[in-house]
């Protein structure tokens, strides 16, 4: 099981929500999903490395928290104005990490390190990896429902009446 929830050591929920970034940027010849995507990866990723500092877990070390801040704060500065995500996912998000470091911030695969091949996690928690899950999700649905809405309206704005 853990093999399929951890392929190439990446969460297979990662890898489908970048699919589903990548395809909409080919299915539009636009570059916005792939800004979109980005920001989202990164930026959930300096959420879950502040709750990580918060909690004192850091199983790469101090290292791992700097660098996806550092990325994250030069990666909002670089793409400021051009992607606006829906704040109402990102809060629902931020309440389910909160939760989560409530129960413990339990790591389920970081104890092996960055695209590990997670082969063996000996105490996998499965509300961990909910809670994980379902916040990383609702972070991408606040950068990926925006360019759904932002394409019916050119759609319209293009349509004849």
């Amino acid at each position: 099981m853990i093999n399929a929830l951890f392929p190439l050591g990446v969460r297979l929920s990662t890898i489908l929500t970048a699919l589903a970034f990548v395809g909409l940027a080919i299915s539009r010849r636009d570059r916005l999903p792939l800004i979109a995507g980005w920001l989202w990866l990164v930026t959930f990723e300096a959420v879950f490395q502040i709750a990580s500092l918060i909690m004192g877990k850091l199983p790469l070390g101090l290292f791992s928290p700097v660098f996806f801040l550092i990325l994250a704060a030069v990666t909002l500065w670089l793409t400021r104005g051009t992607v606006r995500p829906d704040w109402r996912y990102l809060v629902a998000a931020l309440v389910l990490v909160a939760v989560w470091m409530a129960t413990g911030l339990h790591l389920n695969g970081h104890q092996h390190g960055m695209f590990s091949l997670h082969t063996r996690i000996p105490d996998f928690d499965v509300s961990a990896e909910l809670l994980n899950d379902v916040a990383k999700t609702l972070w991408a649905l606040g950068y990926f429902l925006p360019l759904l809405q932002l394409a019916n309206v050119k759609e319209r704005a293009i349509r004849p009446t």
